[in-house]
């Protein structure tokens, strides 16, 4: 069973529920957690009116965490992008909404060229994420690790 809390930016610690790891909280409708490699990992979802996220979810302002209760692993972090309203021909009034993986966060730097040559994989890597790191807020910097 998976609790899914969104946040309303870094500074948010305590987070909202949005889906319970209860039999009787808070539920979303999973579209669909994408999980790969080489790749950008989405989570998709619907919320009702009914949920306390329904109104709370802005784009790329909020953040998400997937945890896998019994493992207490998180599977997912990421943040939103736009939300779709709708209306189902059960005359349901539903939000869609797409989250992306940290990784979505290289797109927020602008990288120039640079010839390069004579250097490591972590080296060239480093240099990379230097010139990121020089560009973003400190929750969306990444850095080396072994």
């Amino acid at each position: 069973m998976y609790q899914v809390k969104i946040f309303n930016g870094p500074a948010d610690k305590d987070g909202t529920v949005i889906q319970s790891a209860d039999a009787f909280g808070h539920k979303v409708d999973a579209k669909g957690l994408k999980l790969g490699i080489n790749t950008i990992n989405s989570f998709a979802f619907d919320l009702t009116p009914a949920n306390p996220g329904y109104a709370l979810i802005k784009p790329k302002t909020t953040l998400i965490e997937v945890l896998d209760v019994p493992a207490n692993e998180i599977v997912f972090r990421g943040r939103a992008l736009s939300p779709e309203d709708s209306q189902a021909e059960t005359m349901l009034v539903s939000a869609s909404f797409l989250f992306v993986s940290e990784l979505d966060y290289l797109h927020d730097s602008i990288q120039e060229f640079k010839k390069v040559q004579n250097t490591s994989p972590k080296q060239f890597l480093t240099d990379i994420l230097n010139v990121h790191n020089g560009q973003v807020e400190d929750y969306k910097k990444f850095y080396i690790g072994e």
